[in-house]
């Protein structure tokens, strides 16, 4: 879990925020229910579900 945990980390850091989300998704998976450092990581997930990647620049042809 912890692996996933930083998983999501460093990929939210890169702006990939769907794939952290996803790797958060795991981590909590793996986390048991009582644990304390699930709701760290809950809150991370949380916080991604209302973001998402930045839209990639237009191409040359598409800026026309």
């Amino acid at each position: 879990a912890e692996i996933e945990h930083l998983r999501g980390d460093a990929l939210d850091a890169l702006g990939r925020v769907d794939d952290a989300r996803k790797a958060y998704e795991a981590a909590l998976a793996a986390t048991d229910v009582a644990a304390t450092q699930r709701r760290v990581i809950e809150a991370k997930r949380d916080d991604t579900a209302g973001r998402s990647a930045p839209a990639a620049p237009a191409t040359t042809a598409e800026k026309g």
